[in-house]
């Protein structure tokens, strides 16, 4: 670059207003675009991130819950479980000592045993209107000798990340996932 074609470019700047200079600085300067991309874009990323581990979480959650109830329904169905043996209190202490449960707080553990008259339609859940558990509704009465029973069980799954939108709000009631499996058996003739 000669020297007319630098004082042709100083003239140029020098015959801008004043008042743009500074703008035009700052839309030159590139130093500290990767913060500022990253306030845009780290702030959303952060939240799927936690809502995918929130809800693989509760997935797990959700799978611990179905395998105790089978383990439940088992326990009943052999007769290892009966009125005459088991209180709930003694039957949820049994549950809870599962290894892959002890990662619960069995306190916030619902189970609902019950003997049915049929395969037919199955009784009512023990739910309210708004979704939340109802522990009026619940019952531990498994039935005799080839009886039919129905083995309802509801976890309150604490929800860390429960953003509209991104997490599993819509299950929730509290800030926490309801978790329900339910397994209909004839127990064996013990």
């Amino acid at each position: 670059m000669g020297i007319e074609e630098r004082v042709k470019s100083q003239n140029k700047s020098r015959n801008r207003p004043k008042k743009l200079r500074p703008w035009i600085r700052f839309g030159k300067n590139e130093d500290g675009a990767a913060a500022i991309e990253f306030a845009i874009v780290g702030l959303p990323f952060l939240l799927i991130i936690f809502a995918i581990l929130e809800f693989s979480f509760t997935f797990l959650g959700e799978r611990i819950v179905h395998v105790a109830t089978q383990d439940a329904a088992r326990m009943i169905k052999t007769g290892q479980v009966r009125v005459t043996t088991h209180t709930e209190e003694q039957f949820r202490d049994e549950l809870c000592s599962n290894t892959l449960m002890r990662m619960f707080d069995c306190d916030n553990l619902h189970i609902n045993v019950q003997e049915i008259p049929n395969f037919g339609p199955p009784p009512p859940l023990p739910l309210n209107a708004n979704g939340s558990i109802n522990p009026a509704s619940f019952v531990f009465s498994p039935g005799g000798t080839s009886s039919m029973n129905i083995v309802m069980l509801f976890y309150e799954w604490p929800l860390l990340v429960n953003v509209a939108g991104l997490g599993i709000s819509s299950w929730s009631t509290n800030n926490e996932a309801l978790i329900g499996t339910t397994h209909a058996f004839r127990n064996e003739p013990f």
